[in-house]
């Protein structure tokens, strides 16, 4: 992807004006894939921009203006309005509390969480265990409420533990309920191995994960803003993006 990325940034930004005027529109946007398709371009100029350009503050930007859009849809699904139930399935909520994460924005992050998750009837008809399980794992880690918290990432824990290049996923969030800044570390660094799978022929092919790990990023941010401070390496996981600045 980085190779192709100039033409796929001049794509985008061509689409961009389109793709806005059709979120704004009521009739094209009745439910809510006007607005999911502008998320998603943002958070592709996001990374993209941020491989170009070396800008963390023009990632945390998009992102953010990403996650309001996308947080919208949450809303106007519990409004009533047709919305599909994907936009507002538990799915959708674990990678939009990953991406606020990923922005270092943790007041969004927050209000996420609070919002996220509660909607059984789509959790059911919609969402993998994965999903539901990661959702639910970062909703009550977010909100501090620990009983929960605990409950959540141990059903998540072995929903990751079923793939190879998911489980440290599981291993980091456990390092983090359990305050272990070697677990988190160690896993964080592992993890580099399963996002070069998924990048090669899983969920992360031909999308902004190619060049970024968010889902990494997002959760090494939580870990920060909870005291701990991992020592890792992956080369998915730019240094520039992490709340502290520091190396990767």
């Amino acid at each position: 992807m980085k190779n192709r990325l100039p033409i796929l940034i001049e794509m985008r930004e061509r689409h961009l004006p389109v793709v806005r005027k059709n979120a704004a529109d009521s009739s094209k946007d009745a439910t809510g894939t006007a607005s999911a398709s502008l998320a998603g371009t943002l958070e592709f100029l996001a990374v993209a921009y941020f491989v170009r350009d070396a800008e963390a503050e023009v990632l945390r930007r998009l992102l953010a203006e990403a996650c309001e859009i996308r947080l919208s849809l949450f809303r106007r699904f519990d409004a009533g309005e047709p919305i599909s139930v994907s936009y507002a399935s538990q799915t959708a909520g674990s990678q939009l509390i990953l991406n606020a994460l990923a922005a270092a924005d943790f007041k969004l992050a927050d209000r996420v969480a609070a919002l996220v998750g509660g909607r059984p009837e789509i959790e059911k008809e919609f969402d993998h265990p994965f999903s539901l399980a990661l959702g639910y794992a970062l909703k009550h880690l977010m909100l501090g409420e620990s009983e929960q918290a605990a409950y959540a990432v141990a059903r998540f824990v072995a929903q990751a533990d079923k793939a190879p290049a998911d489980r440290p996923y599981g291993q980091i969030l456990q390092g983090i309920l359990s305050d272990r800044e070697s677990e988190v570390s160690f896993s964080l660094s592992k993890l580099e191995g399963g996002h070069k799978r998924l990048v090669i022929s899983g969920r992360w092919k031909n999308t902004e994960h190619e060049l970024v790990c968010l889902w990494g990023l997002g959760l090494w941010n939580l870990a920060l803003r909870r005291g701990i401070r991992p020592s890792a390496k992956n080369s998915f996981i730019p240094g520039a993006l992490l709340i502290s600045g520091s190396a990767s």
